[in-house]
């Protein structure tokens, strides 16, 4: 008697062969997606440095453009500065300051300064003011103005030009006593000043004056620059 077909066996085999095809499958489609990953990151890496280089290259411009604008903005400077007005408040020579005597014993000081324009283009100045400054020393606080004040000066000055400014300090007994030659302690007579002017640029700035005056047995005077800091100087203005 023959035996019929082992069903049991045939299923098994069949059952294995379709799973071996299935794996087949998924490996191909697991070896696909990592290809297609693989290739994605070297893509990716790809754009990732093509975007880096574009942004070194943006940097790169960015401080060029911004060292351009400097240096040109240098340039405008040092020029501006070569061609701008430079004003000054300047003294006349020592003869023309002159001393006399006053009825109620005082004293009188007929001084002399000139406002000079030593740079290179026009400028409108004032005021130019000037006051008389005694004391025992020069404050740290600069003065910006004085109940004292001995003049006051507005112009236009062309290059080498000058305005002239003629000016008397009256010197009360008192005031005298205290910086005459017979005077202890003495104390010291200043004049003060400044002159405010604009230069073509638009550009606003201050020049800043000091002398110290002595005046002698013989009503000499002594007219000194004074050296303290920041009273003979040029400083700009807001």
């Amino acid at each position: 008697m023959t035996n019929g077909p082992d069903w049991a066996t045939i299923g098994t085999f069949i059952a294995t062969a379709i799973y071996a095809v299935f794996a087949a499958c998924q490996w191909l489609t697991l070896r696909q997606q990592a290809r297609a990953l693989k290739t994605s990151i070297k893509k990716s890496d790809e754009a990732n440095a093509a975007a880096n280089r574009a942004a070194t290259a943006a940097f790169s411009n960015a401080e060029a453009a911004t060292k351009a604008v400097n240096t040109a903005a240098e340039s405008l400077l040092t020029a501006q500065l070569a061609e701008r007005a430079y004003v000054a408040l300047i003294d006349a020579p020592d003869d023309r300051h002159m001393v006399a005597r006053l009825p109620n014993g005082g004293i009188r000081l007929n001084i002399e300064v000139s406002i000079f324009n030593w740079g290179r283009t026009p400028s409108q100045v004032g005021p130019a003011s000037l006051w008389k400054f005694i004391a025992d020393a020069l404050p740290a606080n600069r003065p910006d103005d004085s109940a004292d004040l001995i003049a006051e000066s507005y112009g236009f000055v062309v290059p080498n030009g000058k305005i002239q400014v003629k000016q008397t300090i009256d010197l009360s007994p008192r005031e005298w006593d205290s910086i005459g030659p017979k005077a202890s302690p003495r104390q010291t007579l200043w004049l003060l000043g400044y002159i405010d002017y604009v230069d073509q640029f638009g550009h606003r700035h201050r020049g800043r004056y000091a002398r110290r005056v002595t005046v002698g047995a013989e009503n000499t005077i002594a007219w000194q620059f004074e050296k303290t800091k920041g009273y003979n100087c040029d400083e700009p203005q807001s």
